[in-house]
């Protein structure tokens, strides 16, 4: 079973565990849809370079967007990024590029766009330098954070474990919490904010999707995220534990956190931090079941931004979308309230 498989297969087998408690239809749908795409696209790439030998295994493709969250939809585009090895040449590079596309564009018809290329060095080096630009650190936050790798699982896997040897260096010498992570999430959500003001002000591009999208998808994979560096820093998981976690869909870290409360002797009896994750999935759940809804998405395209607070469709996510923050304000709070005040509050 390769790398994408039996991570597809623990996902799913958390998804089954708990849909009998948690209201999840929507997240499991776009589940299965995205796990029978991405297997159809791994077998016609792979089918594609079969013959590549000399190649093969030096470079990565890794989906990141809806299709790296696992929650795509047949209205979902397609992003990806190509890393490859160091020393693979311009040649060799552009061969990749087209081969891709082809098997891409042959098997898709929504938009699909190569968000970066870049080299293992580039990705790993000048963080939070002058040379470490927004896009080089969006894609490294993405994929560490939230993606699938479709070809090149060895060098995929070298580079989350090389990014989380970075990332929790305070943590792997000398036991503390590991900040460095923390304050690139932080990051990560500000440059988020940032880029949506620009494409709506200056770029004037449809604005209410992407807030709406900034609102949960993204507010949930920084929470999620940073509630994983928490149970590491408390004990609760394992470096190992969190390596493998922390690429996982954010939807899927919650329903992954929810059965640790569920069986940790930590959280005995916290039967109200249980309840406030169930809240937060089925409010993710929902969410989905509006943005993924043709009505619904083509109205909020059209939203003009002045008459935003008489549009139904915007005016109900907007509203779900600030209980939905409030409840992953109080599920931070509650699991360690110290640690959120020590080093989430600026």
């Amino acid at each position: 079973m390769n790398n994408f498989l039996d991570k597809s297969k623990k996902c799913g087998d958390l998804l089954d565990n708990l849909q009998a408690k948690v209201d999840i239809d929507e997240i499991k749908k776009n589940f299965d849809f995205t796990r029978i795409q991405i297997e159809k696209f791994d077998n016609e790439i792979n089918k594609a370079i079969e013959d590549w030998k000399f190649i093969k295994n030096k470079f990565s493709i890794i989906l990141i967007g809806s299709y790296g969250r696992l929650e795509s939809s047949h209205i979902s585009d397609l992003d990806f990024c190509i890393i490859y090895n160091d020393g693979v040449s311009s040649k060799e590079k552009n061969m990749i590029k087209e081969k891709i596309h082809s098997v891409f564009e042959k098997n898709f018809t929504k938009k699909i766009s190569l968000f970066l290329e870049n080299s293992f060095s580039n990705i790993i080096t000048n963080i939070g330098g002058k040379d470490d630009s927004s896009i080089d650190f969006t894609t490294r936050i993405l994929i560490l954070m939230e993606s699938i790798p479709l070809i090149g699982d060895n060098l995929y896997y070298k580079l989350i474990s090389k990014l989380c040897e970075i990332y929790l260096e305070e943590y792997i010498r000398e036991g503390k919490y590991p900040l460095f992570l923390t304050n690139e999430i932080i990051r990560f959500w500000r440059t988020l904010c940032i880029d949506y003001r620009w494409k709506k002000m200056e770029m004037e591009k449809p604005w209410a999707t992407r807030n709406i999208k900034l609102r949960f998808s993204r507010k949930l994979l920084c929470y999620a995220t940073l509630i994983l560096s928490i149970f590491l820093f408390k004990g609760i998981i394992s470096q190992d534990e969190f390596q493998e976690l922390v690429t996982y869909p954010s939807s899927i870290k919650m329903l992954y956190i929810y059965g640790l409360i569920d069986k940790d002797k930590n959280f005995s009896g916290r039967s109200d931090l249980l309840e406030c994750i169930e809240k937060i999935i089925m409010q993710y759940d929902d969410f989905l079941k509006n943005i993924y809804n043709n009505n619904v998405r083509k109205n909020l395209e059209i939203v003009e931004f002045k008459k935003r607070d008489i549009n139904d469709n915007y005016v109900n996510l907007k509203e779900k979308a600030k209980e939905f923050h409030n409840n992953l304000v109080v599920l931070i709070e509650k699991i360690d309230k110290g640690i959120v005040k020590k080093y989430l509050i600026m």
